[in-house]
């Protein structure tokens, strides 16, 4: 997932350059035409232009060209000269991500900019002062100089530029860790972009959008961002960019542990990559397939590890170089090819200790720790993962500082907000005050108004006042019972909709994921796969169906309160393999065995709806917190008339914090699945009080780390 994470996050900065940098060669040459044929401010305003053109492609020419600029700028003492000079040197210093110098010369650009009182270009140097606080991690000041480029864009109406500096924000969000107000501005910048019709401005946005949700965890938000993205970059015929957001798109998929998916995104991404020669963008796509492949086919791991190797060798990409060696070794030793698998550790790691890289240092003695186990070299193999212990902490200690650092960042910010809010409040409550000793007068003048008043009717009238007050009295207890009731009728109708959501969401899940799939496969799907992703379709409908009538009719017995309903008797094992088929996509995306040890001759007394609302919710929740590949086991033991069953699972298990408290109402705590399942933590609540309803018990079982078993009691049928 690290590895994943690193290449996305250098596939998406190739594709934010590559939007931002599309020049035309007929403005390149027209402006060197000028340059070669001019002099004096004409040449300097010539010679800054193109630098500013080409910064991102030829970002040494450009410099050279700033350079040139600023010194004859200065000779002719040209103030817009200057002013455009130390502008376009701040600007690449912030591509070269050298913050110190991107924001000295950004200051220098700001007296020039205010002398000249041209708010355009305050706008964009105020924005380049915020990327260089922005790269040093200073969040505050970087929002603070921001919202300063905005106001000017905003006071001349610059729609554009208010959009690039709205997107560049929401970087610096996103920088922070503040991924909330990050997709918030993304998605404002998105409006725009849609409005506009802009397919590039689209595509960079809906990519960004894309990575947050990722990061979030919401897959379905992250292929829908992905694939509009995809569509755009189409509709412009950029297969650099189609090509990157493909590649993206498997990295989705992989997350999901959708493998195969992924592998069909990646493959479509390396033809484009290989068509084309985008070989930046083909050494992480061949990375990708061979991550993929790495769970499933060692052989094409091997081969796409050691094609990504060559390239990133020749780009000299070393850092992506050192990772995909480490991996090809890993390779190589789970093929048995020890002594290749040695060769290749030893080069990343040297290569690693030569540029201090951590995260390879610590990938290649991991590695070599592996190695020296499997040659009996256990003395070696201590020694090497001692090392890997060390950069692994100190990655750690990395990541813990800098989220440190992070936190500081946000609280500066929230900290000037929260200045802000004082001061707006103090204002507020000096007017409050004003109002409250008006207010104040008038109330005392209407109270004692009205207790003149009560003393003369209680004067005239203490008799009738007597037997009102008992008239009062006994209305309001009625009003008590009354609210009462509605009180439990009210909580009655939310644990009615709470079970609506709860167990209508198997089905769902059922429906969607085969939509999904038969979505995406339409082209490479035969018959007899449609037929059976048909015929999954179909059952959970049918469950559905079966569901919803249950529930309605459970609806309509409410208004009259719940009635139990005993059957006897009841198989349990029929009853138990029904709920078991209701569960049964969940529980095969995971693989995982569900096993019913119940015996056919079981026979017990029970409400139907109830025995089935247990067994599905318990065998639900088993599979929720199950490992893939896994198994769940149903059964019985019998104790004169009662029948005791169980559901045990080997998952993830419960802490002792929230054991205590996992039956009860008022807790909603709840801890998602591990395949990031969520739940509305009131499934066991329902099960406790239905059991109840039928003279039942329900308790459990569990070790975190371990698994549970839950148990529920029935009457035996006689």
């Amino acid at each position: 997932m690290v590895k994943y994470y690193f290449l996305t996050a250098i596939a998406v900065l190739l594709l934010i350059c590559d939007i931002f940098s599309q020049t035309g060669n007929t403005t390149v040459d027209s402006l060197e035409s000028v340059i070669k044929n001019t002099e004096g401010k004409q040449q300097v305003k010539a010679m800054n232009t193109l630098s500013w053109e080409i910064k991102y492609n030829d970002p040494g020419k450009a410099l050279t060209l700033s350079e040139q600029a600023l010194k004859q700028a200065e000779e002719f003492n040209d103030v817009r000269g200057k002013m455009m000079a130390f502008r376009n040197l701040s600007a690449l210093c912030a591509i070269k991500g050298e913050a110190t110098d991107c924001k000295r010369f950004a200051d220098s650009a700001l007296q020039y900019a205010l002398s000249l009182d041209d708010k355009f270009q305050q706008g964009k140097i105020y924005n380049l002062k915020a990327i260089g606080y922005r790269k040093q991690n200073k969040i505050s000041q970087a929002i603070k100089y921001q919202d300063s480029a905005l106001k000017q864009f905003e006071e001349i109406g610059d729609s554009a530029e208010i959009i690039g500096n709205l997107h560049n924000k929401a970087v610096t969000y996103e920088l922070a860790n503040d991924y909330l107000s990050a997709f918030e501005l993304y998605k404002k910048v998105l409006d725009y972009e849609q409005r506009k019709d802009n397919a590039s401005g689209i595509c960079r946005t809906a990519v960004q959008l894309g990575v947050i949700a990722n990061k979030n965890g919401d897959l379905y938000n992250a292929k829908r961002y992905h694939k509009m993205a995809l569509n755009n970059a189409r509709k412009i015929n950029n297969k650099r960019w189609e090509a990157a957001v493909l590649n993206d798109l498997g990295g989705v998929y992989m997350d999901s542990d959708s493998d195969f998916v992924a592998v069909d995104y990646f493959n479509k991404a390396l033809k484009i990559n290989t068509k084309h020669n985008f070989k930046d963008y083909l050494a992480i796509n061949l990375s990708n397939l061979g991550k993929v492949y790495m769970e499933i086919n060692l052989a094409k791991a091997q081969e796409y590890y050691t094609k990504a190797v060559d390239i990133q060798k020749e780009l000299n990409l070393t850092e992506g170089y050192i990772l995909d060696v480490v991996n090809l070794a890993e390779v190589n030793r789970k093929l048995g090819k020890f002594k290749k698998a040695k060769e290749l550790a030893e080069k990343a790691l040297a290569k690693a200790e030569s540029i201090d890289f951590a995260k390879g240092l610590r990938s290649a003695y991991f590695e070599m720790s592996q190695l020296s186990e499997k040659a009996g070299e256990y003395e070696e193999a201590l020694d090497y993962y001692k090392n890997y212990t060390f950069w692994k902490d100190s990655l750690k200690a990395f990541e813990q500082k800098k989220y440190l650092s992070d936190l500081q960042a946000k609280y500066d910010f929230q900290k000037m907000q929260k200045e802000n809010e004082k001061l707006q409040m103090k204002n507020q409550l000096q007017e409050v005050e004003n109002w409250q000793q008006k207010i104040s007068l008038l109330v005392v003048i209407i109270i004692s108004v009205f207790v003149f008043i009560i003393a003369i009717i209680l004067f005239f009238s203490r008799k009738k006042m007597m037997r009102l007050n008992r008239l009062l009295d006994q209305q309001q207890k009625e009003i008590h019972t009354q609210k009462k009731e509605l009180e439990e009728s009210l909580a009655t109708k939310d644990k009615f909709f709470s079970i609506i959501a709860h167990d209508l969401k198997n089905p769902f899940m059922g429906i969607m994921g085969f939509a999904d799939l038969l979505k995406e496969k339409t082209q490479n799907i035969n018959d007899n796969e449609l037929k059976n992703y048909a015929s999954y379709i179909y059952s959970s409908s049918r469950d559905l169906f079966e569901l919803l009538e249950n529930l309605l009719k459970w609806s309509k017995a409410q208004r009259n309160d719940f009635k139990v309903t005993i059957v006897d008797p009841i198989n349990l094992r029929k009853e138990t393999q029904k709920a078991i088929d209701q569960i049964g996509w969940p529980a095969k995306e995971k693989n995982i065995q569900i096993v019913n040890e119940i015996p056919d001759e079981v026979f017990v007394q029970s409400d139907k709806n109830i025995l089935n609302t247990l067994l599905r919710n318990l065998v639900n929740n088993a599979v929720k917190y199950s490992y893939k590949n896994s198994s769940i086991v149903i059964g019985e033991h019998e104790s004169n008339d009662q029948i005791t069953v169980f559901v045990k699972d080997s998952g993830t298990g419960i802490s002792e914090d929230m054991q205590k408290d996992l039956f009860e109402v008022g807790e909603k705590r709840t801890m998602p699945g591990t395949n990031h399942e969520s739940g509305t933590g009131l499934g066991l609540v329902l099960c406790k009080e239905l059991i109840e309803k039928q003279n039942g018990s329900i308790w459990f079982e569990s070790i975190a780390g371990k698994g549970s078993t839950f148990y529920f009691s029935l009457t035996k049928s006689m």
